[in-house]
C-alpha cells in the first residue's frame, strides 16, 4: 500500500494533467462505478485466506484512486470540502492526542454507572457517541486555547 501511495504521489507531482485525463479520472462514470466497488468491499468482503491473497492490490489500487481523485481532481463526484469536515482536520490533532483518554474515561463512567449491563444496541451508540462529543469539545477547546495561542506566538518568534 506504501508503494502505490508514493507511485501515485509520484505520478500525480510529475504527471499530474496525464494522470487526471485517465478514464478513471475523467469519466464520471467510471468514478461511480470505482466508488460502488469500495463500498461493496467494505459492506460484503468476508474474510479468507484467499480473498486476503487477492485484494491488495486491487484495493490498494482503489484507494489509491480515491485518495487521488478527492484531493486533486478538479472533475470528482464528490467533495469531502465542507465546514464540519474542515473543523474536524483543524483539530485533528487533538482528536488524536485525546481520544484514548476519553475512551477510558467514559468507560470508567459506564463502568461505575452500572451503563455497561444495557443491550447492545444502547449501549454502542450512547458509547462511541459520548466518546465523540466529548473528544471533540476538548480537542476544540485544546485548538483555540493551546494550539492556536501557540502557533501564533511561534510565528512572532521565528
Amino acid at each position: 500500500y506504501m508503494g502505490l501511495g508514493a507511485g501515485l504521489a509520484w505520478l500525480l507531482w510529475s504527471k499530474k494533467e496525464w494522470l487526471l485525463q485517465l478514464p478513471v479520472f475523467s469519466s464520471k462514470t467510471f468514478q461511480w462505478v470505482l466508488t460502488i466497488f469500495i463500498v461493496l468491499y467494505l459492506c460484503l468482503y468476508m474474510k479468507s485466506p484467499l480473498g486476503d491473497a487477492i485484494s491488495p492490490l486491487p484495493m490498494g489500487l482503489l484507494f489509491g484512486w480515491l485518495i487521488v481523485n478527492v484531493a486533486a481532481n478538479p472533475n470528482r463526484i464528490f467533495s469531502l470540502e465542507n465546514r464540519f469536515l474542515n473543523f474536524m482536520g483543524k483539530i485533528s490533532y487533538g482528536l488524536y492526542m485525546y481520544h484514548m483518554p476519553v475512551v477510558y474515561a467514559v468507560s470508567f463512567l459506564f463502568q461505575k454507572s452500572k451503563l455497561a449491563t444495557l443491550s447492545p444496541l444502547a449501549y454502542f451508540p450512547l458509547f462511541f457517541g459520548l466518546v465523540f462529543i466529548v473528544t471533540t469539545g476538548i480537542a476544540g477547546g485544546s485548538y483555540y486555547l493551546i494550539e492556536q495561542p501557540l502557533l501564533k506566538k511561534s510565528k512572532r518568534l521565528f
